[in-house]
Protein backbone atom coordinates (compact mmCIF):
# COMPACT_ATOMS: atom_id res chain seq x y z
CA UNK A 1 0.00 0.00 0.00
CA UNK A 2 2.67 2.45 1.02
CA UNK A 3 4.52 1.24 -2.41
CA UNK A 4 2.15 2.73 -4.17
CA UNK A 5 1.73 6.09 -2.45
CA UNK A 6 5.12 6.79 -2.46
CA UNK A 7 4.72 5.74 -6.63
CA UNK A 8 1.75 7.62 -6.61
CA UNK A 9 3.17 11.00 -5.16
CA UNK A 10 6.20 10.40 -7.81
CA UNK A 11 4.23 10.45 -10.43
CA UNK A 12 2.32 13.49 -9.09
CA UNK A 13 5.69 15.30 -8.94
CA UNK A 14 6.38 14.33 -11.97
CA UNK A 15 3.65 15.70 -13.50
CA UNK A 16 4.15 19.34 -11.91
CA UNK A 17 7.76 19.52 -13.19
CA UNK A 18 6.53 18.59 -16.52
CA UNK A 19 3.78 21.11 -16.35
CA UNK A 20 6.37 23.58 -14.76
CA UNK A 21 9.08 23.17 -17.83
CA UNK A 22 6.55 23.81 -20.76
CA UNK A 23 6.07 26.71 -18.71
CA UNK A 24 9.44 27.75 -18.49
CA UNK A 25 9.83 26.67 -22.24
CA UNK A 26 6.77 28.28 -23.95
CA UNK A 27 6.78 31.63 -21.92
CA UNK A 28 9.24 34.06 -23.80
CA UNK A 29 11.98 36.37 -21.45
CA UNK A 30 10.40 38.85 -20.16
CA UNK A 31 13.15 41.12 -18.92
CA UNK A 32 16.69 41.83 -20.15
CA UNK A 33 18.31 39.80 -17.47
CA UNK A 34 16.20 36.42 -18.13
CA UNK A 35 17.22 37.77 -22.13
CA UNK A 36 21.04 37.47 -21.22
CA UNK A 37 20.70 34.48 -18.81
CA UNK A 38 19.19 32.39 -22.11
CA UNK A 39 21.41 33.60 -24.34
CA UNK A 40 24.65 32.95 -22.67
CA UNK A 41 22.98 29.26 -21.49
CA UNK A 42 22.98 28.24 -24.81
CA UNK A 43 26.18 29.26 -25.92
CA UNK A 44 28.23 28.45 -22.91
CA UNK A 45 26.31 24.82 -23.42
CA UNK A 46 27.98 24.40 -26.86
CA UNK A 47 31.35 26.46 -26.75
CA UNK A 48 32.58 26.21 -23.23
CA UNK A 49 32.65 29.23 -20.49
CA UNK A 50 35.50 30.80 -21.98
CA UNK A 51 34.18 30.81 -25.66
CA UNK A 52 31.37 33.54 -25.57
CA UNK A 53 32.28 37.34 -25.35
CA UNK A 54 30.40 40.31 -24.46
CA UNK A 55 29.72 40.91 -27.75
CA UNK A 56 28.45 37.31 -28.90
CA UNK A 57 25.88 37.47 -25.73
CA UNK A 58 24.51 40.04 -26.56
CA UNK A 59 23.90 40.04 -30.15
CA UNK A 60 22.04 36.31 -28.88
CA UNK A 61 20.15 38.46 -26.52
CA UNK A 62 19.57 41.73 -28.82
CA UNK A 63 20.04 43.92 -26.64
CA UNK A 64 22.57 46.98 -26.54
CA UNK A 65 26.08 45.59 -25.71
CA UNK A 66 26.21 47.90 -22.44
CA UNK A 67 23.41 45.04 -20.76
CA UNK A 68 25.72 43.25 -19.45
CA UNK A 69 27.77 45.47 -17.16
CA UNK A 70 24.41 47.05 -16.36
CA UNK A 71 22.54 44.24 -15.50
CA UNK A 72 25.35 41.94 -14.32
CA UNK A 73 28.05 44.14 -13.64
CA UNK A 74 30.49 42.39 -15.87
CA UNK A 75 30.57 38.78 -17.73
CA UNK A 76 32.10 37.35 -15.15
CA UNK A 77 28.86 37.79 -13.11
CA UNK A 78 26.43 36.57 -15.83
CA UNK A 79 28.60 33.21 -16.29
CA UNK A 80 28.18 32.60 -12.60
CA UNK A 81 24.36 33.13 -12.79
CA UNK A 82 23.79 30.98 -15.59
CA UNK A 83 24.64 27.97 -12.84
CA UNK A 84 23.11 29.87 -10.35
CA UNK A 85 19.80 30.13 -11.95
CA UNK A 86 18.45 26.34 -12.24
CA UNK A 87 20.90 24.55 -9.68
CA UNK A 88 18.87 25.47 -6.83
CA UNK A 89 16.06 24.05 -8.62
CA UNK A 90 17.12 20.87 -9.53
CA UNK A 91 18.67 20.17 -6.29
CA UNK A 92 15.35 20.64 -4.23
CA UNK A 93 13.72 18.31 -6.76
CA UNK A 94 16.52 15.58 -6.50
CA UNK A 95 16.27 16.29 -2.57
CA UNK A 96 12.14 15.55 -2.93
CA UNK A 97 12.11 12.72 -4.56
CA UNK A 98 14.96 11.40 -2.40
CA UNK A 99 13.22 12.25 0.76
CA UNK A 100 10.10 10.14 -0.78
CA UNK A 101 11.75 7.45 -1.69
CA UNK A 102 13.33 7.06 2.35
CA UNK A 103 9.72 8.07 3.64
CA UNK A 104 9.59 4.45 5.05
CA UNK A 105 13.20 3.22 5.60
CA UNK A 106 16.38 3.88 3.95
CA UNK A 107 15.60 3.92 0.05
CA UNK A 108 17.24 1.09 -2.24
CA UNK A 109 20.54 1.55 -4.80
CA UNK A 110 18.16 2.04 -7.73
CA UNK A 111 15.73 4.34 -5.91
CA UNK A 112 18.42 6.65 -4.35
CA UNK A 113 20.13 6.50 -7.76
CA UNK A 114 16.72 7.09 -9.98
CA UNK A 115 16.25 10.32 -7.21
CA UNK A 116 19.06 12.15 -9.03
CA UNK A 117 18.71 11.27 -12.58
CA UNK A 118 14.95 11.64 -13.37
CA UNK A 119 14.38 14.88 -12.27
CA UNK A 120 16.77 16.50 -15.01
CA UNK A 121 15.71 14.09 -17.86
CA UNK A 122 12.01 14.72 -16.83
CA UNK A 123 12.69 18.29 -17.41
CA UNK A 124 15.32 17.61 -20.04
CA UNK A 125 12.35 16.06 -22.35
CA UNK A 126 10.17 19.22 -22.36
CA UNK A 127 12.32 22.35 -22.06
CA UNK A 128 14.94 23.11 -24.39
CA UNK A 129 16.61 25.55 -21.60
CA UNK A 130 16.98 22.55 -18.95
CA UNK A 131 18.77 20.68 -22.11
CA UNK A 132 20.92 23.68 -22.47
CA UNK A 133 21.35 24.03 -18.66
CA UNK A 134 22.80 20.24 -18.27
CA UNK A 135 25.07 20.46 -21.24
CA UNK A 136 26.69 24.04 -19.57
CA UNK A 137 26.83 21.76 -16.58
CA UNK A 138 28.73 19.39 -18.39
CA UNK A 139 31.05 21.86 -20.13
CA UNK A 140 31.37 22.92 -15.92
CA UNK A 141 32.44 19.39 -15.04
CA UNK A 142 35.31 19.06 -17.59
CA UNK A 143 36.97 22.51 -16.87
CA UNK A 144 39.16 22.63 -13.68
CA UNK A 145 39.13 26.28 -14.04
CA UNK A 146 35.61 26.85 -13.61
CA UNK A 147 34.69 23.80 -11.60
CA UNK A 148 36.94 25.43 -9.20
CA UNK A 149 34.44 28.51 -9.06
CA UNK A 150 31.25 27.13 -9.59
CA UNK A 151 31.46 23.78 -9.16
CA UNK A 152 29.94 23.76 -5.84
CA UNK A 153 26.54 25.06 -7.19
CA UNK A 154 26.15 21.35 -8.62
CA UNK A 155 26.57 19.56 -5.57
CA UNK A 156 24.15 21.38 -3.28
CA UNK A 157 22.73 18.14 -2.85
CA UNK A 158 25.71 15.93 -2.89
CA UNK A 159 25.54 15.43 1.51
CA UNK A 160 22.29 13.98 1.35
CA UNK A 161 22.98 11.27 -1.76
CA UNK A 162 26.32 10.32 -0.10
CA UNK A 163 24.82 9.30 3.01
CA UNK A 164 21.81 7.79 0.79
CA UNK A 165 24.00 5.64 -0.89
CA UNK A 166 25.72 4.03 2.07
CA UNK A 167 22.57 3.55 3.65
CA UNK A 168 21.50 1.17 0.32
CA UNK A 169 25.00 -0.37 0.49
CA UNK A 170 26.35 -0.62 3.91
CA UNK A 171 29.60 -2.14 2.47
CA UNK A 172 30.27 1.25 0.53
CA UNK A 173 33.06 3.37 2.30
CA UNK A 174 32.59 7.34 2.71
CA UNK A 175 35.79 7.63 0.28
CA UNK A 176 34.03 4.79 -2.56
CA UNK A 177 30.90 7.11 -1.88
CA UNK A 178 32.44 10.26 -3.05
CA UNK A 179 34.06 8.71 -5.75
CA UNK A 180 30.61 6.87 -7.17
CA UNK A 181 28.69 10.33 -6.74
CA UNK A 182 31.64 11.96 -8.76
CA UNK A 183 31.53 9.24 -11.44
CA UNK A 184 27.61 9.41 -11.29
CA UNK A 185 28.04 12.41 -12.33
CA UNK A 186 30.39 12.51 -14.60
CA UNK A 187 27.91 9.72 -16.59
CA UNK A 188 25.26 11.88 -16.42
CA UNK A 189 26.92 14.84 -18.21
CA UNK A 190 28.30 12.72 -20.98
CA UNK A 191 24.55 11.51 -21.40
CA UNK A 192 23.17 14.65 -21.77
CA UNK A 193 25.73 16.75 -23.59
CA UNK A 194 24.21 15.42 -26.78
CA UNK A 195 27.46 16.39 -29.19
CA UNK A 196 26.74 13.82 -31.58
CA UNK A 197 30.19 12.27 -31.11
CA UNK A 198 29.10 8.65 -30.13
CA UNK A 199 26.13 8.90 -32.73
CA UNK A 200 29.01 9.40 -35.25
CA UNK A 201 31.31 6.59 -34.45
CA UNK A 202 28.01 4.16 -33.64
CA UNK A 203 26.79 4.89 -37.18
CA UNK A 204 23.45 5.92 -35.77
CA UNK A 205 22.96 2.91 -33.43
CA UNK A 206 22.85 5.27 -30.51
CA UNK A 207 20.89 8.38 -30.74
CA UNK A 208 22.03 10.70 -28.14
CA UNK A 209 18.81 12.83 -28.37
CA UNK A 210 16.56 9.44 -27.63
CA UNK A 211 16.27 11.03 -23.65
CA UNK A 212 14.14 8.35 -22.50
CA UNK A 213 16.35 5.07 -23.77
CA UNK A 214 19.32 7.16 -22.15
CA UNK A 215 17.67 7.37 -18.99
CA UNK A 216 16.44 3.95 -18.85
CA UNK A 217 20.43 2.47 -19.07
CA UNK A 218 21.79 5.16 -16.78
CA UNK A 219 19.18 3.68 -14.19
CA UNK A 220 20.55 -0.04 -14.72
CA UNK A 221 24.03 1.02 -15.01
CA UNK A 222 24.68 3.09 -12.13
CA UNK A 223 23.43 1.27 -9.13
CA UNK A 224 25.71 -1.91 -10.67
CA UNK A 225 28.81 0.17 -11.34
CA UNK A 226 28.18 1.47 -7.13
CA UNK A 227 27.72 -1.84 -6.45
CA UNK A 228 30.79 -3.28 -8.49
CA UNK A 229 33.00 -0.55 -6.21
CA UNK A 230 31.87 -1.54 -3.08
CA UNK A 231 32.43 -5.27 -3.34
CA UNK A 232 36.07 -4.39 -4.89
CA UNK A 233 36.31 -7.07 -6.90
CA UNK A 234 38.16 -5.71 -10.00
CA UNK A 235 42.14 -4.93 -9.82
CA UNK A 236 43.83 -2.73 -12.69
CA UNK A 237 47.61 -2.79 -13.53
CA UNK A 238 48.81 0.93 -14.55
CA UNK A 239 50.85 1.13 -17.20
CA UNK A 240 54.83 1.81 -17.70
CA UNK A 241 54.71 5.95 -19.14
CA UNK A 242 55.43 7.36 -22.19
CA UNK A 243 57.52 9.94 -22.14
CA UNK A 244 57.04 13.53 -23.06
CA UNK A 245 58.44 14.53 -26.48
CA UNK A 246 62.24 15.59 -26.37
CA UNK A 247 62.29 19.52 -25.23
CA UNK A 248 62.93 21.24 -28.20
CA UNK A 249 63.51 25.00 -28.67
CA UNK A 250 62.38 24.98 -32.27
CA UNK A 251 59.57 27.32 -32.71
CA UNK A 252 56.84 24.79 -34.02
CA UNK A 253 57.24 22.56 -30.47
CA UNK A 254 56.94 25.74 -28.50
CA UNK A 255 53.97 27.04 -30.07
CA UNK A 256 52.25 23.65 -29.44
CA UNK A 257 53.70 23.36 -25.49
CA UNK A 258 51.88 26.78 -25.24
CA UNK A 259 49.00 25.71 -27.30
CA UNK A 260 48.43 22.96 -25.29
CA UNK A 261 48.29 24.63 -21.85
CA UNK A 262 46.19 27.16 -23.00
CA UNK A 263 43.73 24.74 -24.78
CA UNK A 264 43.60 22.99 -21.41
CA UNK A 265 43.20 26.38 -19.30
CA UNK A 266 40.52 27.64 -21.69
CA UNK A 267 39.07 24.76 -24.12
CA UNK A 268 39.56 25.01 -27.98
CA UNK A 269 36.85 28.04 -28.26
CA UNK A 270 38.24 29.92 -25.51
CA UNK A 271 41.51 30.09 -27.09
CA UNK A 272 42.16 32.29 -30.13
CA UNK A 273 45.39 32.05 -32.81
CA UNK A 274 46.31 35.93 -31.47
CA UNK A 275 46.37 33.99 -27.91
CA UNK A 276 48.62 31.33 -28.80
CA UNK A 277 51.02 33.36 -30.46
CA UNK A 278 51.37 35.95 -27.47
CA UNK A 279 51.93 33.64 -24.87
CA UNK A 280 54.59 31.74 -27.30
CA UNK A 281 55.84 35.36 -27.92
CA UNK A 282 55.70 35.24 -31.57
CA UNK A 283 54.11 36.81 -33.86
CA UNK A 284 50.51 36.09 -35.48
CA UNK A 285 52.38 35.95 -39.07
CA UNK A 286 55.05 33.61 -37.81
CA UNK A 287 51.85 31.17 -36.36
CA UNK A 288 50.37 31.17 -39.70
CA UNK A 289 53.86 30.24 -40.93
CA UNK A 290 53.38 27.10 -38.76
CA UNK A 291 50.09 26.02 -38.67
CA UNK A 292 47.79 28.14 -40.83
CA UNK A 293 44.94 27.74 -38.12
CA UNK A 294 44.05 27.20 -34.68
CA UNK A 295 42.44 23.87 -36.01
CA UNK A 296 45.36 22.82 -37.73
CA UNK A 297 47.27 23.55 -34.15
CA UNK A 298 44.80 21.78 -32.52
CA UNK A 299 45.15 18.73 -34.81
CA UNK A 300 49.39 18.69 -34.49
CA UNK A 301 49.19 18.65 -30.77
CA UNK A 302 46.81 15.70 -31.10
CA UNK A 303 49.09 13.90 -33.32
CA UNK A 304 52.13 14.66 -31.09
CA UNK A 305 50.64 12.41 -28.53
CA UNK A 306 47.48 10.62 -29.34
CA UNK A 307 49.47 8.08 -31.40
CA UNK A 308 51.67 7.08 -28.46
CA UNK A 309 49.12 6.96 -26.37
CA UNK A 310 46.73 4.41 -29.08
CA UNK A 311 49.64 2.13 -29.42
CA UNK A 312 49.45 1.13 -25.33
CA UNK A 313 46.16 0.94 -25.69
CA UNK A 314 46.60 -1.67 -28.74
CA UNK A 315 48.73 -3.32 -27.03
CA UNK A 316 46.89 -3.87 -23.94
CA UNK A 317 43.90 -4.89 -26.33
CA UNK A 318 46.35 -7.59 -27.48
CA UNK A 319 46.45 -9.05 -24.17
CA UNK A 320 42.96 -9.38 -23.45
CA UNK A 321 42.40 -11.00 -26.95
CA UNK A 322 44.07 -13.82 -25.88
CA UNK A 323 42.26 -14.19 -23.17
CA UNK A 324 38.75 -15.94 -22.44
CA UNK A 325 35.81 -14.65 -22.33
CA UNK A 326 35.32 -13.20 -18.32
CA UNK A 327 34.78 -10.35 -16.58
CA UNK A 328 39.42 -9.66 -16.02
CA UNK A 329 38.52 -9.37 -19.68
CA UNK A 330 37.01 -6.95 -19.74
CA UNK A 331 38.70 -5.27 -16.75
CA UNK A 332 41.59 -5.33 -19.53
CA UNK A 333 39.47 -3.47 -22.43
CA UNK A 334 37.93 -1.20 -19.89
CA UNK A 335 41.49 -0.61 -18.27
CA UNK A 336 43.32 0.38 -21.95
CA UNK A 337 40.74 2.61 -22.17
CA UNK A 338 40.18 4.00 -18.76
CA UNK A 339 43.51 3.81 -17.22
CA UNK A 340 46.20 3.84 -19.51
CA UNK A 341 46.17 7.88 -19.73
CA UNK A 342 46.60 7.97 -15.78
CA UNK A 343 49.87 6.73 -16.17
CA UNK A 344 50.72 9.53 -18.43
CA UNK A 345 49.23 12.30 -16.07
CA UNK A 346 50.84 10.65 -13.15
CA UNK A 347 54.31 10.21 -14.38
CA UNK A 348 54.83 12.03 -17.71
CA UNK A 349 55.35 15.28 -16.71
CA UNK A 350 53.44 18.37 -16.66
CA UNK A 351 52.79 17.94 -20.77
CA UNK A 352 50.77 14.79 -20.49
CA UNK A 353 48.98 16.66 -18.08
CA UNK A 354 47.66 19.56 -20.14
CA UNK A 355 47.20 17.55 -22.67
CA UNK A 356 44.48 15.16 -21.19
CA UNK A 357 43.11 18.57 -19.69
CA UNK A 358 42.94 20.21 -23.42
CA UNK A 359 40.85 16.70 -24.61
CA UNK A 360 38.58 17.04 -21.93
CA UNK A 361 37.74 20.53 -21.95
CA UNK A 362 36.76 19.82 -26.01
CA UNK A 363 34.89 16.30 -24.61
CA UNK A 364 31.52 18.21 -24.52
CA UNK A 365 31.93 20.91 -26.92
CA UNK A 366 29.85 20.99 -29.61
CA UNK A 367 31.02 21.45 -33.45
CA UNK A 368 32.18 20.25 -36.56
CA UNK A 369 35.68 20.54 -36.20
CA UNK A 370 36.21 18.68 -33.09
CA UNK A 371 33.97 15.31 -34.02
CA UNK A 372 36.19 15.60 -37.57
CA UNK A 373 39.42 15.55 -35.24
CA UNK A 374 38.21 12.66 -33.18
CA UNK A 375 37.44 11.02 -36.11
CA UNK A 376 41.10 11.12 -37.15
CA UNK A 377 43.07 10.81 -34.07
CA UNK A 378 40.22 8.06 -32.15
CA UNK A 379 38.46 5.95 -34.63
CA UNK A 380 40.03 2.91 -35.05
CA UNK A 381 40.96 2.68 -31.46
CA UNK A 382 37.58 3.34 -29.89
CA UNK A 383 35.77 0.94 -32.55
CA UNK A 384 38.19 -1.63 -31.17
CA UNK A 385 37.93 -1.02 -27.41
CA UNK A 386 33.89 -1.14 -28.66
CA UNK A 387 34.36 -4.62 -30.40
CA UNK A 388 36.15 -5.91 -27.75
CA UNK A 389 34.00 -5.08 -24.88
CA UNK A 390 31.17 -6.57 -26.53
CA UNK A 391 33.52 -9.83 -27.15
CA UNK A 392 34.40 -10.00 -22.83
CA UNK A 393 30.73 -9.79 -21.66
CA UNK A 394 27.85 -12.61 -23.02
CA UNK A 395 24.68 -10.68 -24.16
CA UNK A 396 26.00 -7.46 -24.40
CA UNK A 397 24.95 -5.33 -27.69
CA UNK A 398 27.10 -3.55 -29.70
CA UNK A 399 24.55 -0.52 -29.30
CA UNK A 400 24.67 -0.93 -25.55
CA UNK A 401 28.41 -1.20 -25.60
CA UNK A 402 28.40 2.62 -27.24
CA UNK A 403 26.49 3.46 -24.75
CA UNK A 404 28.72 2.29 -22.27
CA UNK A 405 31.81 4.27 -24.61
CA UNK A 406 29.26 7.36 -24.00
CA UNK A 407 28.80 7.08 -19.98
CA UNK A 408 33.17 6.74 -19.79
CA UNK A 409 33.29 9.44 -22.13
CA UNK A 410 32.00 11.05 -18.87
CA UNK A 411 34.23 9.27 -16.06
CA UNK A 412 37.52 10.36 -18.89
CA UNK A 413 36.33 13.95 -18.35
CA UNK A 414 36.31 13.89 -14.72
CA UNK A 415 38.70 11.75 -14.06
CA UNK A 416 41.95 13.83 -16.09
CA UNK A 417 40.05 17.64 -16.34
CA UNK A 418 41.93 18.26 -13.23
CA UNK A 419 38.49 19.19 -11.08
CA UNK A 420 38.73 19.40 -7.50
CA UNK A 421 35.12 18.05 -7.53
CA UNK A 422 36.64 14.58 -5.48
CA UNK A 423 38.20 16.95 -2.97
CA UNK A 424 35.35 18.85 -2.37
CA UNK A 425 32.92 15.37 -2.16
CA UNK A 426 35.56 13.53 0.26
CA UNK A 427 35.60 16.72 1.99
CA UNK A 428 39.78 16.69 1.87
CA UNK A 429 39.94 12.98 2.27
CA UNK A 430 40.71 12.44 -1.52
CA UNK A 431 43.11 14.15 -4.00
CA UNK A 432 42.32 14.70 -7.74
CA UNK A 433 45.82 13.95 -8.14
CA UNK A 434 45.65 10.27 -6.85
CA UNK A 435 45.56 8.61 -10.06
CA UNK A 436 46.28 4.81 -8.68
CA UNK A 437 42.88 5.24 -6.54
CA UNK A 438 41.30 6.91 -9.08
CA UNK A 439 41.92 4.49 -11.64
CA UNK A 440 41.12 1.23 -9.47
CA UNK A 441 37.87 2.69 -8.80
CA UNK A 442 36.48 4.25 -11.70
CA UNK A 443 37.85 1.10 -13.51
CA UNK A 444 35.61 -1.31 -10.78
CA UNK A 445 32.72 1.28 -11.26
CA UNK A 446 32.66 1.30 -15.44
CA UNK A 447 32.79 -2.79 -15.16
CA UNK A 448 30.25 -3.34 -12.99
CA UNK A 449 27.86 -0.92 -14.75
CA UNK A 450 28.61 -2.96 -18.18
CA UNK A 451 27.69 -6.12 -17.12
CA UNK A 452 24.83 -4.65 -15.70
CA UNK A 453 23.33 -3.03 -18.51
CA UNK A 454 24.28 -6.67 -20.33
CA UNK A 455 22.02 -8.36 -18.53
CA UNK A 456 18.81 -6.69 -18.83
CA UNK A 457 17.16 -7.94 -21.89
Amino acid sequence: MMDNVAKSRSTAQDADLVENAWLDELTPPSTTRERLLDAAEELVARFGFDAPSVRDIAAAANVRLAAISETFGGLDNLTSAIVERRSPTLAKARLEQLADAQADGPASLEAVVAAFIKPLFARMEVSEKWRHFAQVSAQLGSSAQWDKRLGHFLEIEAPAFLAAMRNAEPDLSQEQAAWCFAFLMGAVASATSATGWVSQLSDGMVEENDLEGMQSELLVYVPAAIRAVAQAVDQVRIGTPLPNPPASTKTRDRILDVAERLFAAHGFYGVSMRKIASAAGISVGLFHYHFKTKEGVFLAMCLRRHPALNEQRWEILEIAREMPQSRERLATVIHAHLCTPASHTKRGGRGWSNYFRAMTTAIPSHGVYWLSTLRVIADDIMHAIVAETVSAVPNLSRRRAYLAYLFANGLVAFCYSGSARIERLSQGALKANDYPSMCEQVLRFHVGGVIGIAAVR
